[in-house]
């Protein structure tokens, strides 16, 4: 295991250096905005959360650069100041930047000046008329000398125009007259984060100020996300999410979608983070540089030829000894995270994130296992949630090692209980744990995730019952509070001191935890009163005032919500809850 300070951990941001495979997709994409047929143009790339978009806008922009002919506009229409005109801040940005071209050439911009302050004032002016508008709904006037500054150019002259209009012929005819830019590109990336408002704006920009000739567009996002922001603007409208679609199909002539990452593509991302980490972390940077490269020109041979596996034929010296085992485990993780993360990057990484400080966290508190049995039960811990948490409860119940032996030994799932031909087939993935100690592993996961059946002395059908108790889909807690009620007072007095310390360990689960509880103590007084002995060793700063109205009416609980009061810890809203139940009379 490495020292802590080599942890392989790896910060969320896209880069222009291929990891993916995705330069098959950002090329042609290059290809078609350099086409004068196409002109302009606008291409979409449509994908999910993490999918690898930016990714391909990174590539795509590095490659454009190198082209002086082409002016390059990044923009992050999420991060405009919300108070202004999205299409007049997308506007002013791309005009901006061909200003910041034309001002390179040879003489600076000639009689050309003129032409940029007039479409200047028109952005000035569209702006300061959307700050006004604004500003008088909320009652909060900018400053004066704010609105004066939007309204003048920096010459002092006062805008002729205080509308957009005119702008696209205006701009169409500059374009024209500019013979060293054959192309502007705008690369808009996560549009699909905006609020409805600015992606209606961002998108209007697009298609009714500057699409004229010589512009190219490529909008980065989630189309789902923006197709449903462009409803909002047909709400009422029986077919609205058809005319949504209708809108953005007019914009975007070339979509294209985001392959998700295949087997041996996760595979090799994988391995790419790892040998990444330890070249630039244990060779000069220079080679450590020379030899990536390298292998990343190996892989897109390989992906070029359509090998199964891109990292097949890897000369030995390319990769440091100490990464050849993280490699390796690449390759055992390969097919379970292309599955189960639907071959996401983003998701892969934070997995690998997750699963280095989980390791490290093993090392420190003496848990041994194997990389790739720990790989495998994190794998399970974070995308089935639900399954993991029937491995505590057999390990809780100690059958754990049978019903693993079980699953794996099975052909397949035909005549496994339901529970269990959900685990099948994870469980039938290599390396098989059933011969391995996963019990302090699994405690230590636990104990990260505050389990609470892990740790309880209940019995294992309680500690189930306990988990759908606390459940946030209400059908379950209904279920689970209609079978917890059957129970004798003991059983449930223990449920609801277990229930508590859900409470006490994740306070964010109150809401749905407390439902349970009313439903166990109302009218019950000795499991009200066991309830009452829980709750008032909690710290009052962590209740909220769900809990305090669900269960003021319980008598038992009257004297722990005065008790909360008195303590001057409640918040506000809960402050106010316990106030008006011991002012009712209730507690």
């Amino acid at each position: 295991m490495a020292d802590q300070a080599q942890i392989p951990l790896w910060p969320d941001n896209p880069t222009a250096e291929d990891l993916l495979g995705f330069s098959d997709v950002a090329e042609p994409i290059v290809d078609a905005l350099k086409r004068d047929r196409l002109d302009p143009v606008a291409v979409g790339i449509s994908g999910d959360w993490g999918a690898g978009k930016t990714t391909i806008l990174e590539i795509a922009k590095a490659a454009l650069e190198g082209d002086t002919s082409i002016v390059v506009v990044y923009t992050r229409p999420w991060e405009y100041d919300p108070a202004t005109d999205p299409k007049a801040t997308l506007i002013g940005e791309v005009l901006g930047a061909v200003e910041r071209r034309t001002e390179e050439r040879d003489g600076g911009l000639g009689d050309l000046k003129d032409r940029f302050i007039d479409l200047g004032k028109r952005v000035r002016w569209s702006r300061a008329l959307t700050l006004a508008a604004k500003t008088a709904v909320t009652f909060s006037p900018p400053k004066f000398e704010e609105i004066a500054d939007l309204f003048v150019t920096e010459e002092g002259d006062a805008a002729a125009d205080p509308t957009l209009q005119g702008f696209r012929d205006d701009f169409a005819q500059l374009m024209g007259d500019i013979d060293e830019i054959t192309r502007v590109v705008v690369l808009v990336d996560d549009l699909d984060r905006c609020l409805p408002e600015s992606v209606i704006g961002a998108l209007e920009a697009i298609k009714l100020f500057l699409s004229v000739e010589k512009m190219g567009f490529v909008i980065a996002a989630d189309e789902r996300l923006v197709t449903h922001a462009i409803a909002t603007r047909y709400q009422g409208a029986t077919q609205a999410d058809r005319m949504a679609r209708e809108y953005l199909e007019k914009i975007v002539q070339i979509p294209i979608r985001v392959p998700a990452l295949g087997e041996s593509d996760t595979e090799a991302y994988m391995a790419l983070l790892l040998v990444h980490h330890h070249l630039f972390s244990e060779v000069d940077e220079d080679e450590a540089q020379r030899r990536f490269t390298t292998i990343v020109e190996h892989c897109a041979a390989k992906r070029a030829a359509s090998a199964r596996r891109v990292l097949e034929d890897l000369p030995d010296d390319l990769v440091p000894a100490p990464a050849s085992e993280e490699v390796a485990l690449s390759s055992q993780l390969a097919p379970l995270l292309a599955a189960g993360m639907s071959g996401n990057p983003r998701k892969i990484k934070r997995f690998l994130n997750a699963y280095w400080l989980r390791s490290d966290i093993a090392r420190r508190r003496a848990v041994t296992l194997e990389a790739p049995a720990m790989a495998k039960l994190l794998f399970l811990e974070q995308v089935e949630p639900e399954q993991f948490d029937q491995l505590l409860t057999w390990l809780a119940a100690g059958n754990l090692k049978s019903k693993l032996k079980e699953l794996e030994e099975a052909e397949d799932a035909t005549g496994l209980g339901a529970t269990e031909s959900g685990l099948w087939t994870w469980a039938r993935q290599r390396p098989h744990l059933a011969d391995e100690e996963l019990g302090p592993y699994l405690r230590l996961a636990a104990s990260l995730k505050s389990m609470p059946g892990a740790s309880t002395d209940l019995r294992s059908e309680l500690q189930e019952l306990l988990e759908r108790l606390i459940s946030d889909v209400s059908a379950t807690r209904d279920q689970a509070q209609t079978e917890a009620l059957a129970l004798p007072p003991g059983d449930k007095s223990e449920l609801v001191k277990e229930i508590v310390r859900v409470i006490q360990t994740e306070p964010g689960r109150q809401d749905d935890a407390s439902d349970s509880l009313k439903a166990l103590a109302d009218g019950d007084e000795r499991v009200a009163t066991a309830l009452a002995g829980a709750l008032a060793g909690l710290d009052a700063s962590i209740i909220e005032p769900g809990l305090i109205i669900r269960l003021q009416d319980l008598e038992a609980m009257q004297s722990v919500i005065a008790q909360w009061l008195e303590s001057g810890r409640l918040g506000e809203i809960a402050e106010k809850a316990a106030r008006s139940a011991v002012d009712d009379g209730k507690a």
